[in-house]
Formats: C-alpha cells, structure tokens, sequence
C-alpha cells in the first residue's frame, strides 16, 4: 500500500485544487509534455482523475501517457484504474493473462504513474511553475 499511499501524496501536492474541490480541468504545458487533468466523478470520500499527457513533437515510438486514477480522500490512497484505454486490470493475475497482461501487471502500472509524478513535478520545479513536493 505504500505505493498508492506515495503517488497520492505526490499527486495532492503536484494538484492541490483537485482535492479542495476549486477545480475540475486542468490544461499546461510542462517541458515538452502538454497535460490535461479533468475530474471525471467526485464523490464524498473517492475522486476519479483521467490523465491524457502529449509530446508536442510527435514520435513514432512514444505513444501518449493515458491514465484514469481513483483517488480515495478518506484513505489518502490513489489507485490506478486504466492505462492506455486498456481497461481495468486485476491486483493480480493468476499467471499470464491471454491479452498478455504480466502477473503483478497492476503493480507495475502504479510504479510507472509514480515516476511520471516525479518527472512531472521535476519539469514544474524547473520551469519554475510549481514547489517540490515531499512525499
């Protein structure tokens, strides 16, 4: 659980006034990345964010980063849900999946939304647009 527990709190620093409920979009430009943030449910304890984050040039290798994240207040948890528009994906599977999904596939996934947070608040601190964010 750690690892939800850090990328919430990575996100609630990076994104404040999702989590106050100020605000439901989000649109900027971070490096060479254009990223759109917007609120997709917001209930009393969850909060569900979709991620769509863009080169500006576009490369043949390097698809978009697309990502939806449940975010539970109450648990200071977030979660990731979808990636890629491939659907949900299971805590873990019981050995490899025929849509070729690994066995800690979910996991895995919530690594890599970690280290995009990171890169995501490095390019705010060295744009000058945002504070470092300890989590």
């Amino acid at each position: 659980m750690w690892l939800y527990e850090h990328n919430y709190g990575l996100l609630r620093g990076l994104f404040p006034a999702f989590f106050s409920g100020e605000q439901d979009c989000w649109q900027g430009r971070i490096g060479h990345q254009e990223l759109c943030l917007r609120v997709v449910e917001r209930f009393r304890y969850t909060l569900t964010l979709d991620i769509h984050c863009r080169l500006r040039q576009h490369h043949p290798l390097l698809d978009d980063f697309v990502v939806s994240v449940r975010i539970y207040r109450d648990a200071g948890l977030a979660e990731v849900l979808d990636y890629q528009y491939l659907g949900r994906r299971q805590p873990v599977y019981p050995r490899r999946d025929p849509r070729d999904m690994r066995i800690t596939e979910k996991r895995q996934l919530n690594r890599l939304f970690g280290d995009w947070l990171k890169v995501i608040d490095l390019g705010l601190r060295n744009t000058g647009q945002g504070v470092p964010v300890n989590a």
